[in-house]
């Protein structure tokens, strides 16, 4: 990689997703994609964080990115124009001559927003989430008038759109354009036998893993009600991320399937979670289609998508936008719970063919540097400012 000496602006990229705890940026890969890629690209860029400083994101970005915690009082029972002032008081931006700013998530938006307007500078937005999947309150309202000043949309997948364009009331000037929430680095460390042996799983058994949010709306207890159905030696893993994560499962303790299920409590980072995913039979992306949000998932999904970018097949729910999963056969779709062991089977008598497929897929539909490349066109076209000021080599 070469970068070339012309001076440049720094950027501002702004993490502030509507639940920061529940969503860090390491678990979004949509939004490391693009900061990724503008400091591969040479880009000095000041990161702004409403997450515990668990993760070293300056890693591997010689010395081009600044991170920056932030905290702040709750938005919740307070006045939003009192929540936005206490919020920018606590915001403190470092500069404000910044070239670019970058908003990801719906406060994210809000403060991209002021901050590009007091820099006069362009801002892009990365969703996500539609407004409506939070209902109509006081940020939903700021967002929208947010948007109206931004240069450019990203979103993980094209099916949401035009969902978008309606909930945002964007302008059809307003270019959007598309950045699957898969992770275009997938860094694999630790012996995955190792690891699953400190689970309890057997030398001759391959795990099907469920590894994000344990909950309702993820189809635990229907995935748990399959268990009995199961082949002998396909263990199911719950990699729980959290204390609220096992609570929830003590209410499901009836639905274990006789020792069938495996609950993960180890400490994992994303190398070593990769490992085990790409160890696994196959992992899990269903989905409860109780909204929009889901009915429209596609690449949004970053379980789907860091399954198939590891090459692990992967039983995705039906309904949810991700028709290319039965299509190119990266694994199964179902509908019914009971499809659940039917698709276990198919997939550990065609688990190699499905995972060169996954592989496929990756190099030829998943391609995070196009999608970059096509980002960075848009972005000249409507603002004329240039993101290559280097060359990947």
């Amino acid at each position: 990689m070469s970068i070339r000496n012309k001076k440049r602006g720094r950027i501002a990229f702004v993490y502030h997703p509507r639940y920061p705890k529940f969503a860090p940026l390491q678990s979004t890969a949509f939004a490391k994609n693009v900061l990724d890629c503008l400091t591969a690209e040479g880009w000095e860029l000041d990161l702004y964080l409403w997450e515990d400083p668990d993760v070293a994101y300056e890693a591997g970005a010689e010395g081009r990115l600044v991170v920056i915690h932030v905290s702040e009082p709750p938005f919740r029972h307070i006045r939003l124009k009192t929540a936005w002032e206490r919020h920018w008081a606590s915001f403190a931006p470092k500069h404000f001559n910044y070239e670019l700013v970058v908003g990801v998530g719906q406060r994210g938006c809000i403060d991209a927003a002021k901050l590009a307007s007091r820099c006069n500078c362009p801002f892009i937005y990365l969703n996500d989430e539609f407004p409506s999947s939070f209902g109509k309150d006081e940020l939903a309202v700021a967002e929208k008038k947010a948007s109206k000043n931004c240069a450019l949309f990203v979103i993980p997948d094209g099916c949401r759109e035009g969902q978008l364009r309606m909930e945002l009331g964007l302008r059809a000037e307003q270019p959007c354009v598309t950045m699957p929430n898969g992770p275009m680095q997938v860094p694999i460390m630790g012996n995955p036998e190792r690891l699953l042996e400190q689970l309890g799983v057997k030398p001759s058994e391959k795990i099907a893993l469920h590894a994000g949010t344990i909950s309702d709306w993820s189809q635990i207890p229907e995935l748990l009600s399959t268990l009995p159905l199961w082949p002998e030696d396909v263990p199911m893993v719950l990699h729980a991320k959290n204390r609220e994560n096992l609570e929830y499962l003590t209410r499901l303790k009836h639905m274990t399937g006789r020792g069938r299920l495996i609950v993960s409590e180890l400490t994992l980072d994303e190398p070593c979670l990769h490992a085990v995913l790409a160890a696994s039979l196959c992992s899990f992306a269903l989905y409860r289609e109780i909204g929009i949000n889901d009915r429209l998932m596609g690449f949004s999904s970053g379980k789907l998508c860091r399954s198939i970018v590891l090459g692990t097949p992967v039983i995705a729910s039906r309904g949810i936008a991700c028709e290319f999963v039965e299509k190119e056969e990266l694994g199964c779709l179902v509908e019914h719970p009971l499809e659940i062991p039917v698709a276990i089977n198919r997939i550990k008598a065609n688990r190699e063919r499905y995972s060169t497929n996954c592989k496929r897929f990756v190099s030829e539909k998943l391609n995070i540097k196009m999608y970059f490349q096509n980002l960075a066109a848009e972005l000249k076209r409507v603002t004329s400012l240039d993101l290559f000021q280097t060359g990947i080599k």
